[in-house]
């Protein structure tokens, strides 16, 4: 669930509380509430997680106490996993009881629902992709200025006699100079038949001036093949790169990556990422990031910090995103700058002090291997 979703989420279920009323809370506020307190235990657990993990940072790697500190890790891990799915599928309890709400006010007013589209309805607005039976209308980069973010928001309608289940939208999202800075993406639990989803993917970097089409999913399946292919999009490219990762380039550029070249290895963590020449493999991406973050490569040091802020490859985690963007903004990194202050609203001081130290340890060690 998006950041904002669960704040929303948050502030309904406190305002439930605090008002103290009698009446029977209808089902889309149970479900409400029931997140809101599934949040509180997962954010308890994060905040265990942190400080055990701080206290293993100060322990000799291999000693006794270490081991046994990695093994508590492994099992708050576990832990943590099994809440996030737990989390999902509060989450598509949540959506199916809005559509019902929704289902139930438009029987009783005899109208269309708010948020979809009468199946005999025919859009004077053409779609702009079609993937089989789903149409994506018109999408814009729009920026809110009372909350000083950003998203890409448009329409996305179901076509079929079937509901879709699990269907997620997402885009490339560009710079002003046309170099992708990131992906983002937006999901909804049940799409009916003849239904508009109107979407919402919060973009986190503050460079973002564009968005483009990359893909649809369904039920965790993946990105459905086009109709029409979308226009090319150029990576954010080293000055050594001036295309992304072509089908006939990978296998040259994995053998530059396996020799140690950093811009190479950049190059093979977003070929992964994006699925560019290869088959996308989020673990893999974080591996040839890593490898070219840790020879002081600024835009792998940023994009490393975004797979650990999103949980792609790896375990969600908002002190490692921290570090290794305060370690590309140690290089100078802009859209590193700006994302150290979008996520330090997150942290609690001691996530914050935690993940200081990592990038001064960090940093540290980086200067250390450029010197051998």
């Amino acid at each position: 669930m998006r950041f904002w979703d669960t704040l929303l989420i948050s502030a309904t279920a406190l305002l439930l509380m605090a008002c103290g009323s009698t009446r029977v809370l209808t089902e889309v506020e149970l479900r409400e509430k029931a997140l809101f307190d599934l949040n509180a235990t997962m954010h308890a657990l994060n905040e265990e997680l942190d400080a055990v993990r701080s206290q293993q940072l100060l322990l000799p790697k291999g000693s006794p106490r270490y081991l046994s500190v990695g093994r508590e890790v492994a099992l708050l891990n576990e832990k943590s996993s099994n809440f996030a799915l737990e989390w999902e599928g509060k989450q598509m309890d949540l959506e199916e009881a809005r559509r019902k709400e929704v289902e139930a006010a438009t029987a009783v007013t005899n109208a269309p629902a708010i948020s979809s589209t009468d199946t005999k309805k025919k859009s004077t607005t053409e779609p702009v992709q079609t993937v089989g039976d789903l149409k994506l209308y018109p999408f814009t980069l729009t920026t809110d200025a009372d909350q000083g973010t950003k998203a890409v928001t448009g329409e996305v309608e179901n076509t079929s006699a079937n509901a879709f289940t699990d269907v997620s939208v997402a885009f490339n999202v560009l710079d002003s100079d046309g170099n992708n800075v990131g992906t983002v993406s937006d999901q909804i639990a049940t799409l009916e038949p003849g239904i508009r989803w109107a979407f919402k993917a919060l973009v986190l970097d503050n460079a973002a001036d564009k968005a483009e089409f990359l893909e649809f999913k369904i039920a965790g399946n993946p990105g459905l093949p086009l109709s029409t292919p979308p226009p090319p999009v150029t990576p954010p490219s080293d000055p050594m790169i001036d295309a992304e990762p072509q089908p006939l380039r990978f296998s040259a550029l994995m053998d530059k990556a396996e020799k140690g070249d950093a811009v190479a290895q950049f190059s093979v963590g977003w070929a992964y990422a994006n699925g560019k020449g290869v088959q996308a493999n989020d673990r893999e991406s974080v591996k040839w990031y890593r490898k070219s973050a840790e020879q002081n490569h600024a835009k792998s040091q940023l994009n490393l910090g975004f797979m650990y802020y999103n949980g792609k490859g790896v375990t969600r985690d908002f002190v490692l995103a921290y570090s290794w963007w305060d370690v590309a903004a140690s290089n100078g990194f802009s859209s590193a700058i700006a994302n150290l202050s979008f996520v330090e609203e997150l942290m609690t001081p001691e996530q914050l002090s935690t993940a200081k130290k990592l990038s001064n340890l960090l940093q540290a060690e980086i200067r250390q291997n450029s010197s051998q």
